[in-house]
């Protein structure tokens, strides 16, 4: 009963929140322009931060170093502090729920630009309520920016390729994103999305700003065989593997087992000819592992992660990280395709033949994947190599166009 009510309260405070804000943001976005040029010298940032997610972190970290820019003061918003790793600048909590914004709107007023990203902060598994109130908590900080008279960026961002579902929040997400000054997408598939949604402001289709980063390449190490790392997540339990598991579908239940079992006779078999590795990229990660019986490293972390991959010659990836740190160190990988973005980034380096779609995974699949990759080594990894130089050059340049 206690959480009914709850759930009530924020209904009726969000919602009035947003009846309030909005018009404003409307009348204030008619009456200005885009256009201001300032000098940017401090920035409230917004995203998923401190959210116990390596990913994230690792953008965060490459988009601060894009902006090359040592005087600039960032105020970056975070979900957890007790999650929160050592970002380098100063912290503080975005809340929960939309109405939240009360809390930060001094820090908006203070600033010289509000930026937004990255990460997939625009894209969902599925059209829902609560995929709708997570984009409009995300998208809160733009229509303060505006109010305030403030320039935003969205940077590093990976959005839906769908048309949104409910016209009235098209409408809202379309005069919220066309409000910012510049939108720095992670593919074109992002862009296509925006545009498709009919936001109309400078969209730059870059690609990730991790693919940014120079890791230090693999060293070879001694082994009788090759290492195939696995970097796995239990999908098909999400988003119920937080807190109430009982409230999963027997259909999901059914798909999840049938996708432990392939799992299971993959790795029995492959064991025969490689090492097999369970890298940890995230919390949930192990609740698969587990089920597996297999070693794994108990808790994430970016270093032990990095390490780790590094220590491998071919890589399975459900994660979008795993795939992007996979071809930063020239490892071959495969990915098994939970969302848009791995579809994509497969796409944009050559490597779609290697791509297994999530409902389609079996042994004998990927099974045949590792061996097309096995002889067709030496031009998979020239592809991925030649990728690496060109998307360097273009995030560069993308993200030159902000500062």
């Amino acid at each position: 009963m206690k959480k009914i009510i709850l759930r009530l309260k924020n209904l009726i405070f969000n919602l009035g929140s947003l009846a309030v804000i909005f018009p404003i943001f409307l009348m204030k976005d008619f009456l200005s322009s885009k256009k201001q040029s300032v000098s940017i010298n401090k920035i409230t940032w917004f995203g998923a931060y401190g959210n116990g997610n390596l990913g994230d972190d690792l953008i965060f970290y490459s988009l601060k170093r894009l902006l090359n820019k040592n005087d600039i003061e960032i105020n970056l918003s975070i979900r957890d502090f007790e999650k929160a790793k050592n970002y380098g600048v100063q912290l503080f909590s975005k809340g929960e729920q939309f109405f939240d914004f009360w809390s930060y709107k001094k820090r908006i007023k203070e600033c010289d630009a509000v930026f937004l990203g990255g990460g997939g902060l625009l894209e969902y598994y599925y059209p829902s309520k609560q995929a709708y109130r997570m984009l409009l908590i995300y998208l809160c900080p733009l229509m303060l920016a505006r109010i305030y008279g403030k320039p935003s960026y969205v940077v590093g961002m990976g959005v839906n390729s769908d048309k949104i579902q409910n016209s009235f929040f098209r409408f809202i997400y379309r005069s919220i994103l066309s409000s910012c000054k510049l939108i720095i997408t992670r593919d074109e598939k992002s862009k296509n999305g925006l545009i498709g949604n009919g936001v109309e402001t400078n969209i730059i289709a870059s690609f990730d700003p991790v693919l940014s980063l120079d890791l230090p390449l693999r060293e070879p190490f001694d082994s009788n065989k090759k290492t195939i790392g696995f970097l796995l997540w239990p999908y098909f339990l999400w988003p119920h593997f937080y807190e109430n598991a009982e409230s999963l579908p027997e259909s999901k239940r059914k798909k999840h087992e049938n996708f432990v079992e392939q799992l299971q006779q993959s790795i029995k078999t492959l064991s025969k000819e490689y090492n097999i590795k369970l890298l940890t990229f995230h919390f949930s990660d192990t609740i698969l592992y587990k089920e597996l019986e297999m070693t794994f490293e108990e808790k994430a972390s970016l270093g032990t992660f990095l390490k780790s991959i590094a220590q491998v010659d071919l890589v399975v990836s459900m994660r979008y990280h795993g795939i992007i740190t996979s071809v930063l160190n020239e490892i071959p990988v495969i990915s098994i395709d939970v969302q848009q973005k791995m579809d994509a980034i497969m796409r944009n380096y050559d490597l779609y033949n290697y791509n297994i779609k999530v409902d389609d995974f079996s042994k004998d699949t990927l099974l045949s994947k590792v061996k097309h990759i096995e002889d067709n080594n030496v031009d998979t990894l020239k592809k991925i190599q030649d990728k690496n130089k060109e998307v360097k050059q273009n995030i560069r340049k993308s993200y030159s166009e902000i500062l």
